[in-house]
């Protein structure tokens, strides 16, 4: 067995975690093939060995190996040095019962309606960067639409890289907040819940689709009374599953608000002669089930010998929804 150095201290506080876990924990290790991937599998081997109520799952995977300890966590990170026992408090938590988490005040993170990716980067060596992963980590415990990334800069220089991250602390929220040193959790949390989601972009829109959230995502644009422009970025997605869970929605919308739904037709028309034919062809049936007489003139424009017989078809079909509904 390959395992990690750790001091006595160091094996001393794993086991000592150990003993007070009240059940059994599961944490996930994503082997890739990267070649950083040892590290995190002699962090697994050892922790096996130091901690019998742990069971480290093994599973294959693309991209920066990591440690996932739960469905809102992901620690590109091997914890070591001052970053091992923030990791352990973390996944303690996780097992332990709700009404013994640690006495956070919840009530602004009520107001966090959309969901969120903050990533933190830190280093092992890092004497500040532990009170930000102590105070910032527990935060999806109480909001399920909060995901944390843990990234040591360190090792991945290439994701610092990517978010041009040059020193540690620095929290990084949706791509688009940041904030290096010391955070403040009231502050960050402040800024989640009064984002304009209209001014989202595509990516938040597909990772609620893909994560089963499109229902909420409907009633989120029926209240505001806005069909959002990454929202309309994500319909014309070229993936068909994304596609299709954004099409879901879309007629969810046109069923019980149909002049919102209208609204967002001449921004998908004004793209439309620049989407490949599948696209085209799925945009052209959403005009079918949420336009009007208005757009029969335009849509016969597309019913040419020189498509295929798939989206003629689609263009006949909508074409006699719009004639039916004039």
């Amino acid at each position: 067995m390959n395992l990690m150095e750790f001091s006595e201290v160091q094996t001393d506080l794993v086991r000592n975690w150990n003993e007070r876990l009240p059940k059994p924990l599961s944490i996930r290790l994503l082997q890739t093939a990267d070649a950083r991937t040892g590290q995190f599998q002699r962090f697994g081997e050892t922790l096996l060995l130091l901690a019998p109520k742990v069971q480290v799952l093994v599973e294959q995977g693309q991209g920066a190996p990591a440690l996932i300890p739960g469905k809102a966590w992901r620690y590109h990170l091997v914890p070591a040095g001052a970053e091992l026992e923030p990791f352990l408090e973390l996944t303690a938590m996780l097992v332990q019962d709700p009404g013994e988490l640690p006495a956070f005040d919840t009530a602004p993170l009520k107001d966090v309606r959309w969901p969120s990716r903050i990533k933190i980067y830190v280093t092992n060596y890092c004497p500040h960067c532990r009170n930000v992963v102590t105070s910032l980590t527990p935060l999806p415990l109480f909001n399920p639409l909060l995901h944390i990334t843990v990234i040591d800069g360190a090792l991945f220089p290439e994701l610092a890289a990517e978010d041009k991250v040059r020193t540690v602390p620095t929290v990084v929220c949706d791509d688009r907040f940041r904030w290096t040193g010391p955070v403040s959790r009231a502050e960050l949390i402040t800024v989640l819940a009064e984002r304009d989601p209209s001014r989202f972009g595509m990516e938040t829109f597909k990772r609620m689709i893909q994560e089963g959230d499109a229902g909420r995502l409907a009633g989120l644009m029926l209240e505001t009374g806005r069909v959002f422009p990454g929202f309309l970025e994500t319909l014309m997605h070229s993936d068909f599953q994304t596609r299709l869970g954004a099409m879901v929605v879309f007629e969810n919308i046109a069923e019980r608000r149909p002049e919102l739904a209208q609204k967002a037709l001449e921004p998908i028309w004004e793209r439309i002669g620049a989407l490949d034919e599948t696209v085209k062809g799925d945009m052209i049936y959403l005009f079918g089930k949420a336009g009007d007489g208005k757009w029969i003139s335009r849509l016969e424009a597309f019913d040419s010998p020189k498509s295929s017989d798939d989206f003629r078809e689609i263009v006949a079909e909508a074409l006699e929804n719009l004639r039916q509904r004039k």
